[in-house]
């Protein structure tokens, strides 16, 4: 499964993961995690807003795991497309993770 990365700002990063029709979520997530270290940005935003409800959550919350265990300063934003979504990463998530609804343009705004 590939994942688009670029740099929105020289200390952000912003990443995409692409839907397939078979994937491995685990697979994804350290997909996930090795370009957050190969990059070594602490700031980062996972755009999640192609994925169901299970998927955003699942995926959201460990890599909200990974980034606090690597980065404990830095600040992660999670993009997804359902609220109840939103809800549940947020509950499961580190102080660093900050969660929107795709529909909040203006936060998306002020991180780029």
């Amino acid at each position: 499964m590939p994942v688009k990365t670029f740099r929105l700002k020289k200390d952000i990063l912003y990443i995409k993961p692409e839907l397939a029709d078979s994937f491995q979520d685990e697979f994804l997530v350290e997909s996930i995690r090795k370009q957050i270290l190969e990059k070594n940005t602490k700031n980062l935003v996972l755009d999640l807003s192609d994925f169901s409800l299970f998927l955003a959550v699942r995926i959201g919350a460990l890599v909200s795991v990974y980034h606090f265990t690597d980065f404990q300063s830095g600040k992660l934003f999670i993009i997804v497309n359902n609220m109840q979504a939103k809800k549940f990463i947020q509950t499961l998530s580190f102080g660093t993770t900050t969660v929107i609804y795709n529909h909040e343009k203006m936060i998306l705004e002020k991180i780029a």
